[in-house]
Formats: C-alpha cells, structure tokens, sequence
C-alpha cells in the first residue's frame, strides 16, 4: 500500500507499509549535489552532510550517534551529483526516535566553526584516499572530459582548497537556499501506521524552511563536447587502469530498460561479451561496464585494469567486440537471456525495506507517482530487437568516445595514438 502527500509545507512524503516485517527504512532525499555547486565552492553539498551529523542546539555528535546504537539500528548518509540522502534502519517502534532525530538534524545543526575546522581535515583525508586508488582516479578524470564545462564534471567531494575556504556563512546560505521543501522527498517503508506517521512528520517537519526556493540545473546532450577526447595521468603503480565513456541516456528515458540490458551484454556480468573475450583470454581481471544516469542526460563508462604488456591485445579485442556488437546487433536468445537477467535483479535488489524506500523516493522524484513492480517487469518483458537496436546506435558512435587512463608509461604519445587507432577510429 503505498501513500502519498505533501507536509504543510510541501515537502513529499511517500509511504509505502510492508505488513510482513519488523523494521523500517526511513530516508530524507534532498535534490542537491555537485551539480548545483561551482569552482569556488565545490565540495559543499557533501561537506554540509558531514556536518549535519557534527551536533546540533540538543545533541553533540556522540549524543546523535549514541540514539542510534542504543536501538540497535542503522544511520548513514550520502552525497551524489544530485542528491544528499539521510536514511536509517530502525526496528518499527523506534520509528518516532528517528524522526525527531533526522528533525533535529535539519532544523537546529550548529554548524560550529571549531566542527568545521575539524571536517575540512577529515574530508581533506578522504580526498587524498580516493586520489590514491587508480580506479576511482580514472573514473573521475572520464566524468571531467564527458562533462567538460558544466557542473556534472566537478567532484562530488570537491578539491583541498575549496574546501579550504569554506566557513559557518558560507554553509547556512548554501543549506539555507538548497534545502527547501519543494526539493525535499520523505520516503518511509516498513510495518507502520501511515496516517499517525504522517502526523508524526508533519509535526516534526511541517515547518522546516519554510520560505526558501532554489531553480533547476538542467542538461541536454547540446551540453556536452561531442568529439574524441583522450587524457591520461601518470601515476607510478603496476596496472595500466583504462576507462572508455560513451553517451548515454536521461533517469527518465523511455530506452531505460533497454539500456540496462545493454549493459548486461556489454559488461556488467561474467556471461557478457566483453567479459568472455578478455577476461576468459587472461588480459585482464578486473573489468565491468556501469552505467550513470542523470535526470536529463547520461553516460556509459567501460573500465578494465591490465599490465602494460597486455593493452595492445586487449584493444583489439574491445573494437572487436565494438564492431560485432555496432553491426550485428544482438540474437533474441541473447535478448531474452539478458531480460531474464535484469528482472531477477531488479526484484531481489527490491525486496527490502531500504532498497523499497530508495526506490520510492525515485519515482516520485522523476515521474511524480509509484512505479510498481509490475509495471518495470512489464516495461522489461516489452523490449524487444527493434529498441535494441535504438539504443545501440544511439550509444555507440565512435565520434564521441572519451578516454581516460592511469598508468606508469613513459611514452605518452605512443600509447595514447594506439588507442586513438583501436577506439576511436577502428583502425
């Protein structure tokens, strides 16, 4: 059963009551990220989670934490390109607790100056580690060539010295402008009473901000430099860390599933073609293609790390496959294989409270109203060879491949027009 409305102050709530379970998954989506930041203060979306959780006028740090260990239940918090998610997983009669928790969080953080001295070395060090793994780094280096120019390329965590800069000021205004009621969802599943929780938080969050507005960012593929691109870092470690970006496509896309199920073909699980070509000739060990979508645009990345002796065959092989994928589309068995594959997963990625919740919150953020199960096995049972072969010509042209790489080889040229000669022109 699922309900949904608005708070006082119209914020989104949406309920969706499990009988056959004991806990529940309560998550605060706010529609900010990265991409509502710039140069100067980039890295503030994410900073400002941290500090939500670092006391507020009621409760130290500890105090917040304490709430939840001594219940026994789960708090977390993340920051992408375009939201901040607070969530947590409670036995049902804590419910209430973590509600007024999360309401403090919102409407009475400190943001102390001496807190926030304190997270800018914290996240200073979490920057440094994720320069540090290769496969994060070249990821990284793909989305700022894809997104050249715009919001989406800058990192979620920001960079040293914007964070740097940041102060008590500069974190209320941000918070205070961007966390806004219309940009808010309060989604909730788990065994619960639906109206008494929706007076529960309404009570607690009718009045939060109840003043501020924020605009849109939005993108369209007009956005994005269409040419080739290669960029590489050099990095002294053992692998050569290899990343190819191609466009892809919005959350919304009517060609969602079908582009999932390419993904499948591409390289996301051990039977698919990429993965049976180098992984099983012994090129590579780590290898997989993932996919990002945004709500108005996308991207599709494939990574592989391999020794430097390896990459020319490797290349080969991934224009082969390219090619035979580009002109020969795929085989119904194939198709149907693949459709099998997706639903499995997307109902067994579903069938907890939390990931139902999660799920919730996504649609009502993109289409305003509850997808059912049903109705996405229903959308995937409908795709057929003719939507395949969209999706493919629409992914796969040549002309806008992005490469990234990490490695330790001297000649730079050398190894970037080898890749030019595989990847970009098929050669």
């Amino acid at each position: 059963m699922y309900f949904i409305k608005e708070l006082d102050n119209g914020i989104n709530v949406v309920i969706e009551k499990l009988d056959n379970i004991n806990s529940i998954s309560l998550g605060i989506i706010v529609e900010n990220g990265s991409i509502n930041e710039n140069d100067n203060n980039n890295g503030i979306s994410h900073f400002i989670e941290h500090m939500l959780f670092r006391g507020t006028d009621n409760k130290t740090a500890k105090e917040i934490s304490q709430i939840i260990d001594k219940i026994g239940g789960n708090l977390n918090a993340f920051t992408s390109k375009e939201n901040t998610c607070f969530y947590a997983q409670v036995l049902r009669e804590h419910l209430d607790i973590v509600i007024e928790l999360f309401s403090d969080m919102f409407l009475n953080s400190l943001f102390n100056e001496e807190d926030i001295e304190k997270e800018k070395m914290i996240i200073e060090e979490e920057i440094n580690m994720y320069l540090d793994d290769p496969e994060d780094l070249v990821h990284e280096l793909l989305n700022e060539m894809i997104y050249f120019n715009t919001s989406l390329s800058l990192s979620i965590l920001g960079n040293i010295d914007s964070i740097k800069r940041f102060n008590k000021k500069d974190l209320n205004n941000y918070f205070n402008k961007y966390y806004n009621p219309k940009k808010i969802i309060i989604s909730i599943a788990g065994n619960l009473n639906i109206n008494e929780t929706y007076k529960k938080l309404n009570q607690y969050f009718g009045k939060f901000n109840i003043q501020n507005k924020s605009e849109d960012i939005k993108f369209d593929t007009d956005d994005i430099i269409h040419g080739n691109k290669i960029k590489g870092i050099k990095k002294d470690i053992e692998q050569f860390n290899l990343c190819i970006g191609l466009l892809g496509i919005s959350s919304s896309s009517d060609d969602l599933y079908s582009y999932l199920i390419l993904n499948n073909i591409l390289a996301n699980n051990e039977s698919s073609r990429l993965y049976q070509s180098i992984r099983e000739a012994g090129l590579a060990y780590s290898l997989y293609s993932s996919i990002t979508t945004y709500k108005d645009i996308g991207d599709m990345s494939i990574y592989i790390g391999l020794n430097n002796n390896k990459i020319e065959n490797t290349l080969s092989l991934i224009d082969k496959e390219l090619n035979i994928l580009k002109n020969n589309y795929i085989k119904h068995e194939e198709l149907e294989t693949c459709k099998e594959q997706l639903k499995i997963n997307y109902i067994l990625e579903n069938e907890s409270s939390l990931s139902k919740m999660f799920e919730n919150a996504k649609s009502i953020s993109l289409f305003k109203k509850i997808e059912t199960e049903d109705q996405v096995l229903k959308k995937i049972d409908k795709i057929n060879k003719k939507d395949m072969i969209s999706i493919i010509n629409k992914v796969f042209k040549r002309e806008t491949f992005k490469i990234a790489y990490i490695s330790n080889l001297e000649d730079k040229a050398g190894i970037e027009e080898h890749i030019k000669n595989k990847i970009f022109r098929g050669e």
